[in-house]
């Protein structure tokens, strides 16, 4: 699955990219989010605990930028790959999750705002305390919105930092309670 969901994310990309080839924009992404519901508590042998968040990761990805019109109006379409974990002695629980992103971006001077729809692919949970446990989650749909500020650019390069915020929600199968992985993330980007 998560495989063709990655072939069909490029595909879609190169073809939307090729309709406006000479203006469209290519770069890698990378955050951190955190937020959302808990979805597993690792106790420690010093008495601590740590917390693993439906909404918390690090994400790489790539985008492209598509030009909609003259006056800064673009679509951006991300491929993500979101990872969460929490690692004690004796074991460790995960959740990892594709987001595509299509987002309605308006250029400002330095600053993009972005707004759009965020489709999280595959999300799996995953632990491997005691005898270990797999659980997937459906597909699921959310809103994204996204600032960011272009803090260097050449001819060739541009970088910026920024903030997003995604509100989605996760059902898992086999569990009749949705796990809010609501989460705001600190981001940063490099096109060319």
């Amino acid at each position: 699955m998560k495989i063709m969901g990655i072939a069909l994310t490029a595909s879609l990309i190169a073809g939307a990219s090729f309709a406006n080839a000479n203006d469209t924009k290519f770069g890698v992404q990378g955050g951190f989010a955190s937020g959302g519901d808990t979805l597993a508590t690792v106790n420690f042998t010093d008495g601590s605990s740590e917390t693993l968040k439906a909404g918390s990761g690090i994400s790489i990805g790539a985008f492209t930028i598509i030009p909609l019109s003259d006056n800064g109006v673009a679509l951006k379409l991300a491929a993500n790959y979101l990872h969460d974990s929490v690692t004690a002695t004796n074991g460790e629980v995960t959740f990892t999750r594709l987001p595509l992103d299509a987002l309605v971006l308006k250029q400002m001077n330095k600053w993009q705002i972005a707004a759009g729809l965020t489709y999280h692919l595959d999300p799996q949970y995953e632990s491997t305390f005691n005898s270990g446990s797999k659980i997937d989650a459906d597909n699921a749909l959310g809103l994204r919105l996204e600032a960011n500020y272009q803090v260097y650019s050449n001819s060739f390069l541009a970088m910026n930092i920024g903030a997003s915020y995604t509100n989605i929600e996760y059902s898992f199968v086999g569990i009749t309670k949705k796990y809010d992985g609501s989460s705001v993330a600190i981001t940063t980007g490099l096109s060319f």
